[in-house]
């Protein structure tokens, strides 16, 4: 019974997708850009210039966790985080980052805080911590039925 559980565990962990954590530059919104990069099948991930993999592991999105409300500054603390297979999310950045009252997609942003379903793609967060913008995965659309 044990060697099936094992066998089952890692036959799983073994077949997810891997996919890793890059680190870039959006000089566009003067921010630093995370985004989830799925790897090749040889196990690579495409790098364009400037990027570097922080995370490379079963890194399935990006999320906010750990929400404060700092009434004085109008503003939202989060911990951007990652997450990773079986639950062993790791905080993105060290220090939690803001969302000001004034951010255009304020209310989108803190209404996914601890959400599993839907997961940032990218998230872009500012030399003085606050969150630029966050991106969710693009739904792609369903192939086409051949059955007629």
């Amino acid at each position: 019974m044990k060697k099936t559980f094992i066998l089952v565990l890692l036959t799983l962990i073994s077949t997810s997708g891997i996919a890793a954590v890059i680190k870039g530059r959006d000089s566009d919104n003067a921010c630093t850009l995370y985004k989830i990069m799925p790897s090749d099948a040889k196990g690579k991930v495409a790098l364009s210039e400037g990027e570097v993999v922080i995370y490379f592991k079963e890194a399935y999105g990006l999320s906010f966790t750990e929400m404060e409300v700092n009434f004085d500054n109008r503003e939202v603390l989060i911990q951007p985080t990652i997450n990773i297979v079986m639950g062993f999310n790791l905080p993105l950045i060290q220090t939690k980052a803001a969302i000001p009252s004034d951010h255009v997609d304020f209310n989108f942003l803190i209404n996914q805080l601890n959400r599993k379903i839907l997961l940032f793609e990218k998230i872009c967060i500012t030399q003085d911590n606050k969150i630029a913008y966050a991106k969710m995965f693009e739904q792609t659309p369903a192939p086409e039925s051949k059955l007629k």
